[in-house]
């Protein structure tokens, strides 16, 4: 039986699917951490819903209307890496970040008095643009009052997506998604792999937790429900009984006159 998988026709598609996966990657600007498949052995974050919200995108750039299997994007990973990689030594010079190894582009400020490191590709979110200035290569960070420039490519600072930065914890919980009950954040790798994880496991709105084996109730408060209104009388037929529960008062005392007390006048 023959494995169409593995054949040479299937490795020419899958390298044609990730070359134009790569391409469209880089349009968009997206990196290689921002498009994870799977988790990398030496990163303790797995992928997340942004993640796939962000390969879509790559897809649909690409004008694929299957979704693609793992194989081939990893494949367009590891295109898209060695694509940065050119780039980045091609035009301006390449360095590997400290924290996470990706490579950057570290270009001077105008002033001369910083250094900022940029991702290889523009971005639409990027606030820096580059000029040549006496045949250096400067970094031009656009202020906020500042109008960006429509038709120079802007580049946006490695910080900004590094995944071992130190606003990468505040940038997964953001990306996160939230719980319809609480609307707090949820494992992301789990959402992923468990389609029947959408909310918490106590703040299931069914009130009970599904198991491999039973059904667990939880034990929640029931809702509040408000009263309902009575049901206009039907003509021929008898109002329905009043259900509902009379508090009875206590009779008030009789009040004393004259000071005596009650049956003592």
């Amino acid at each position: 039986m023959t494995d169409y998988a593995h054949t040479r026709y299937a490795e020419r598609n899958r390298l044609a699917k990730a070359s134009a996966l790569a391409d469209a990657a880089v349009a968009l600007g997206y990196r290689p951490y921002e498009l994870r498949i799977v988790r990398v052995e030496d990163d303790p974050v797995w992928p997340t819903v942004a993640d796939r919200d962000r390969r879509l995108a790559v897809r649909r750039r690409a004008g694929m209307t299957r979704s693609a299997s793992a194989e081939t994007w990893i494949a367009a990973l590891e295109l898209l890496d060695a694509r940065e990689r050119e780039t980045a030594s091609r035009t301006r010079g390449s360095d590997c970040a400290a924290r996470c190894g990706y490579v950057v582009m570290p270009v001077r400020s105008a002033s001369g008095e910083r250094t900022f490191y940029l991702d290889p590709h523009p971005h639409p979110a990027g606030r820096t643009r580059l000029e040549e200035r006496g045949g250096i290569v400067v970094a031009h960070m656009i202020a906020g009052h500042e109008t960006p420039p429509e038709d120079a490519p802007l580049y946006r600072q490695h910080l900004a997506s590094c995944p071992r930065s130190p606003d990468a914890p505040a940038r997964r919980w953001a990306e996160a998604p939230r719980c319809p009950v609480c609307r707090e954040p949820m494992d992301g790798g789990v959402y992923l792999a468990d389609p029947t994880y959408r909310s918490h496991p106590c703040c299931d709105p069914r009130g009970e937790v599904t198991t491999n084996d039973r059904t667990i109730a939880l034990a929640r408060t029931p809702a509040r429900q408000a009263p309902r209104r009575p049901r206009p009388t039907q003509r021929g037929r008898p109002t329905p009984p009043d259900r509902s529960v009379l508090i009875r008062l206590p009779a008030p005392q009789e009040t004393p006159r004259d000071g005596l007390l009650p049956g003592r006048r």
